[in-house]
């Protein structure tokens, strides 16, 4: 009785997780779907905004100034963006505590280009 009981437990909560699945594969863009802009502000204060970027691959990095894994992301991909060049921006998003000075001394310690930018969180 009480396997019975499981199975329609979990009958009924598989009934009812379809249509929430359905509708959130729905809502997923499509390949191809032109992303939403947004706008931060760099390191040097100035706006980066994904539209500026059209027809390139953007990579968005989070990262934080502290994080040893993070070094090594950012060196790779500071690679790849030597190996394609002007087709591929790499915008590194940086968090609190993370500040315009603590990222300044990342950049130049890690000989990275920009943007990076700051993004704070209220």
């Amino acid at each position: 009785m009480m396997m019975k009981n499981l199975l329609l437990c979990l009958f009924v909560c598989a009934l009812i997780s379809v249509p929430t699945i359905v509708s959130a594969a729905r809502d997923q863009p499509e390949v191809g779907t032109v992303a939403p802009d947004f706008q931060l502000t760099t390191n040097e204060g100035n706006q980066a905004s994904l539209k500026d970027y059209r027809g390139k691959v953007v990579v968005i990095e989070f990262m934080r100034t502290d994080c040893p894994s993070c070094a090594k992301v950012t060196s790779a991909l500071s690679d790849v963006k030597a190996k394609f060049g002007e087709n591929i921006v790499v915008l590194s998003v940086v968090n609190q505590p993370d500040n315009q000075a603590t990222v300044a001394r990342y950049m130049a310690r890690n000989k990275v280009a920009g943007p990076h930018c700051l993004c704070h969180v209220h």
